[in-house]
């Protein structure tokens, strides 16, 4: 039994670290690399130790404690304060919900060339359906089989091969796009939902095994690698620093990072990519807000819970997902909503810093 503590601790933070690689996410580091070239790969070290440390900080707090996010805030700082940030997460969520359904539907529309509307109905029917039918370690195992695909974006940094030179590897200027590249990129990688689903993921491994102490970071690091690793091809394909560098204005424009790699098929490996993406991301997304709502209070939360008893669990992470699904059937600028989205996360970052420290 211990000896497969590490494994399971491991394959749990996978899951982890591949939904940080959301749409948005993925969107977002492909805009920062075709518009500031890889003046902002720097922040990648610091983003990866960021993320080690509030990993390490949501595992000893789901482990140690025994408690989600929104309850230790409502012992801490009372429910007026945890109920304010638990609104404006699951606001952000929504949002997030909204660009990566969004993004995926405008991408599977112009694949297969179906309506975009009727992507945009359909595709939150997946997770609700695996929130729905299983329970959390099987909702993690299930995810854990579209991990291998972000593996794609390592490959096409490295068929992309850049070789930037030292001063392009440091801002020469700022700007407004270099700053709201670096919020974006913050939000990209430190996405406030990832750990949300990680403290409670610890809650319920220390629930089905109280001497579970195994922790990875190896999911972490993966993420960081993955988000890296799109940035340098963007900025190696996309970015044109005499031409007037600027965001690819649609998702085909957005795939061509990966035509070094891939060539004609590059835009629909891109598509197949952000909707496995999607699949991913949003039961987390989903299923942090349920948590943050509910967690709270007396009520039972959570996927190990069936829907009968755990009704508002389940009716909030529905609702997230039924809301980003109507508020996507507007036809957003996808690249935009995406970049935006990681924008808006990176604003609520030093919340989410805040309660981590006020869990010591």
């Amino acid at each position: 039994m211990r000896m497969r503590l590490p494994g399971r601790a491991m394959r749990a933070n996978l899951v982890t670290g591949a939904s940080d690689c959301d749409p948005s996410a993925v969107v977002t580091s492909l805009h920062v690399g075709a518009t500031t070239g890889f003046s902002l790969v720097w922040m990648f070290p610091l983003t990866t130790l960021a993320l080690i440390w509030m990993d390490a900080r949501a595992s000893r707090l789901g482990t140690r404690q025994g408690i989600g996010i929104t309850r230790l805030l409502r012992q801490r700082v009372g429910p007026p304060v945890a109920a304010i940030i638990a609104t404006a997460f699951v606001a952000a969520n929504v949002i997030t919900v909204t660009a990566d359904i969004s993004g995926a539907a405008s991408a599977a529309s112009d694949l297969v060339g179906v309506p975009r509307w009727s992507i945009a109905i359909s595709l939150p029917i997946i997770p609700a359906v695996l929130l729905y039918s299983l329970d959390f370690a099987r909702v993690r195992s299930a995810l854990l089989l579209v991990v291998p695909l972000f593996a794609l974006y390592l490959v096409a940094a490295i068929a992309a091969r850049p070789m930037p030179s030292w001063h392009e590897l440091l801002p020469q200027e700022l700007s407004g796009e270099l700053v709201l590249g670096a919020i974006g990129l913050v939000g990209a990688v430190l996405t406030p939902y990832v750990f949300f689903w990680q403290v409670e993921d610890s809650v319920q491994m220390r629930a089905r095994s109280p001497d579970v102490t195994g922790v990875s970071y190896v999911g972490m690091v993966f993420a960081n690698l993955v988000l890296l690793a799109i940035v340098a091809t963007a900025a190696s394909v996309l970015y044109a620093p005499n031409g007037g560098a600027a965001s690819p204005e649609s998702l085909r424009a957005a795939s061509d990072a990966l035509e070094p790699l891939l060539g004609s098929g590059a835009f629909a490996c891109f598509s197949i990519g952000l909707i496995a993406s999607t699949v991913v991301g949003t039961p987390v997304i989903a299923a942090a807000s349920g948590y943050a709502v509910i967690g709270p209070t007396v009520r039972r939360a959570g996927l190990n819970w069936p829907v009968a008893a755990a009704r508002g669990f389940y009716f909030v992470a529905f609702g997230v997902l039924s809301l980003g699904g109507l508020l996507a059937l507007v036809d957003f600028n996808a690249v935009a909503l995406l970049f935006w989205a990681q924008v808006t996360n990176g604003a609520l970052v030093p919340v989410l810093i805040a309660i981590f420290l006020l869990a010591d």
